[in-house]
This record gives structure tokens, C-alpha cells and sequence, in this order.
């Protein structure tokens, strides 16, 4: 999985609103939407 505005790697974050994928190299949040996404290709 890579971050659709820069390539980097996210991380995966926790807070009191649940969990969130965050990008160290370009400091966005990266939508839910594609890590969904790009999880359902690896399991399927």
C-alpha cells in the first residue's frame, strides 16, 4: 500500500476517533477509502 499523493509508505494511527492512516513523508491524512481499497486487492 502507498499514499496516493506521494508514494510514501502511511502508517497506521489511533485516536479517540478511531483509527486513521497517516503519511510521514508528505503529512497527509490518506482517505479510508483507499486503504479499504488496496486492502480488498491483497486479500482477494
Amino acid at each position: 500500500m502507498s499514499c496516493p499523493f506521494c508514494g510514501g509508505q502511511p502508517l497506521r494511527h489511533i485516536r479517540a476517533k478511531g483509527l486513521y492512516w497517516y503519511c510521514l513523508n508528505c503529512r497527509q491524512i490518506v482517505p479510508k477509502e483507499f486503504v479499504e481499497e488496496e486492502t480488498s486487492k491483497i486479500v482477494n
